[in-house]
């Protein structure tokens, strides 16, 4: 069957693509591994300062938040209580995760969030403590993982870096048409 390459539709003149609109500005890295009496909020926000001082920015400059919660210490809207500690104020806040896939994800949607418009500075962050051991919750273990000495450190060991990225948009806004 053939098709027709020449299809015209009305939004066919614009431009689809959002690669070099947006940058990433700053990284904030925390110490990994084996952390007592470190908290996965404790390395969040410490990465998310680190970016911050990294980028030259302020967090009175960040209106955009990106988070994946951490399985050691879940908590429903990660990205508006971690937005809360932090004390941003962040007209764009999303949270999500989906495996090995998060990091790339949450910074793929900041870049579109820059790019429609929706915030001007995003940080993402991701990180667990679950190298050290699952706190308790409501007094039990969690998840069953961490708690023994027969966890195995290479089952924990992926998520006890802790990463923050900053990306401020890159351009200017696009001017608006007037009529």
């Amino acid at each position: 069957m053939k098709t027709d390459t020449n299809v015209t539709h009305p939004y066919t003149h614009l431009q689809m693509s959002i690669s070099g609109k947006t940058a990433i500005a700053g990284l904030g890295v925390t110490a990994f591994g084996k952390l007592p009496g470190r908290s996965s909020w404790s390395l969040q926000t410490e990465a998310v300062k680190r970016t911050l001082d990294d980028a030259g920015l302020e967090k009175e400059d960040v209106d955009g938040l990106l988070t994946a919660p951490p399985l050691s210490e879940p908590l429903l809207l990660h990205a508006e209580q971690l937005g809360g500690k932090l004390g941003l104020k962040a007209n764009y806040l999303s949270q999500k995760f989906i495996g090995g896939a998060t990091a790339l994800a949450l910074v793929a949607e900041a870049a579109m969030a820059i790019d429609a418009g929706l915030c001007e500075v995003a940080v993402c962050v991701y990180g667990e403590n679950a190298k050290t051991g699952m706190p308790m919750l409501f007094g039990r273990a969690q998840m069953g993982r961490g708690q023994t000495s027969t966890a195995s450190p290479k089952r924990c060991s992926a998520r006890s870096r802790f990463l923050s990225a900053s990306m401020p948009r890159a351009t200017p806004p696009r001017p608006t048409a007037t009529h």
